[in-house]
C-alpha cells in the first residue's frame, strides 16, 4: 500500500473540518484505505503552531486547539527521522532557494520527493515545485 506526505494546513484542514475540496477528498480516501502517512520530524510543531495562530485569531473557542491536537492521535502518521540529517538538510536548502519555499514548505515537498510518494497540499508553491519535481499530488 503507497504511501503519502501530508501537509500541515490539509490536516489543520481535515482536523477542524474546514474544507471541502478535492484534496480533502483524496486525502480522506487515502485514510480510509489505511496509506501510511509520512510527515517531517517538524510536522507536529507547525500543526501546533497553525492551531496556536487560529486561537490567538480568535477564528477557533477555547478548547479546539486542544481538541484537534488530540485528534491527531487518530490519524496513522509515521514521522520522518531524517529531517534534520547533514543530507536532507542540505537538499532542503537546494529546494527552498530554488523554488522560494519556506523550510516547512520545503521539509514536506523534500520528503515527498526523498520517498518517492505523493503530496496532499494545497499550497500553491509546493504545488509548482512539486510538478517540476515530477512528484505526484493527491
Amino acid at each position: 500500500m503507497q504511501g503519502f506526505v501530508r501537509d500541515a494546513n490539509v490536516v489543520i484542514s481535515f482536523l477542524l473540518q474546514e474544507g471541502s475540496s478535492h484534496a480533502d477528498r483524496v486525502f480522506k480516501e487515502h485514510l480510509a484505505r489505511g496509506c501510511m502517512a509520512h510527515v517531517p520530524s517538524l510536522w507536529h510543531l507547525e500543526i501546533r503552531n497553525v492551531l496556536l495562530m487560529k486561537e490567538r485569531a480568535g477564528k477557533l473557542m477555547p478548547g479546539e486547539a486542544h481538541q484537534a491536537m488530540a485528534n491527531l492521535g487518530s490519524l496513522t502518521i509515521v514521522t520522518d527521522e531524517h529531517t534534520t540529517a547533514a543530507s536532507t538538510l542540505m537538499h532542503l536548502e537546494r529546494l527552498m532557494l530554488r523554488h522560494g519555499l519556506t523550510s516547512y514548505e520545503g521539509n514536506c515537498l523534500e520528503l515527498a520527493y526523498r520517498l518517492d510518494v505523493p503530496i496532499a497540499t494545497q499550497d500553491k508553491d509546493i504545488i509548482a515545485a512539486a510538478k517540476s519535481l515530477k512528484v505526484s499530488l493527491l
